[in-house]
């Protein structure tokens, strides 16, 4: 799979990966075989979908608030080691970036 071979053991960061949306994107880069690092807030909802698939596991879960510059640049960087090879901004309007 193309897919499987663009992101296996590669490091994505997603923001806004709590929400619906950042959850399935998630859930989908894990299966893919990708490294997920997730900046949110807490999850929107209670119950929400990203608690209750456990997506926790496997993943780095950071809670900052992506309008806090200096806490999401230094997040960035300690977890990309500053390699921005790729920078998406999806159709769910998450922010993706793969090293």
């Amino acid at each position: 799979m193309i897919l499987q071979r663009e992101f296996k053991d590669k490091t994505v960061i997603i923001t806004g990966h709590t929400g619906f949306k950042g959850a399935w994107l998630t859930a989908w880069l894990k299966q893919l075989g990708a490294k997920v690092v997730g900046i949110a807030l807490e999850p929107p909802t209670d119950p929400s979908h990203f608690v209750a698939a456990n997506l926790t596991n496997g993943m780095t879960d950071l809670r900052i608030d992506i309008r806090n510059q200096v806490d999401l640049e230094e997040a960035i960087v300690k977890e990309n080691q500053c390699n921005f090879a790729t920078l998406w901004r999806t159709n769910l309007g998450n922010m993706i970036w793969s090293s």
